[in-house]
């Protein structure tokens, strides 16, 4: 999904443009790649994602931001393509996790869970101590 989303970005398209089509058409189709099961959506703010970027290059000496943390425009854009691709289940389902809020790892786990074997009754699965 990141070639996708990255790609159509960087050619102001969308979810629904050809970028994506062809992506899919390359990866999937002629190459076999295999598709995920579930896919997650670690969904942050453009402007978080900015600031987290600027405290790791201002907190590691040799850390440099690339060309697409430094570009807003490009960041937006590209958090834009990903809720579409998210919201169309593009390739698979999606799971959208608010990449702000703190999350319990044991919700997060047992919604992993719920999405990858939905026949599972929760209160069947246990998870390791």
């Amino acid at each position: 999904a990141s070639n996708a989303a990255y790609g159509a970005a960087r050619l102001h398209q969308d979810a629904d443009g050809e970028f994506v089509a062809w992506v899919r058409a390359l990866e999937i189709d002629r190459l076999g790649l295999p598709t995920p099961h579930l896919q997650l959506l670690l969904r942050v703010p453009p402007a978080v994602a900015a600031r987290r970027s600027r405290g790791r290059e201002r907190q590691e000496a040799e850390r440099v931001r690339d060309a697409f943390e430094v570009d807003a425009g490009l960041q937006a854009r590209c958090a834009e393509v990903y809720q579409q691709l998210a919201g169309r289940h593009w390739l698979s389902p999606w799971l959208v996790i608010d990449g702000v809020a703190e999350v319990d790892p044991a919700v997060l786990a047992t919604a992993l869970l719920r999405q990858a074997l939905p026949q599972v009754p929760p209160e069947d699965v246990e998870f390791p101590q």
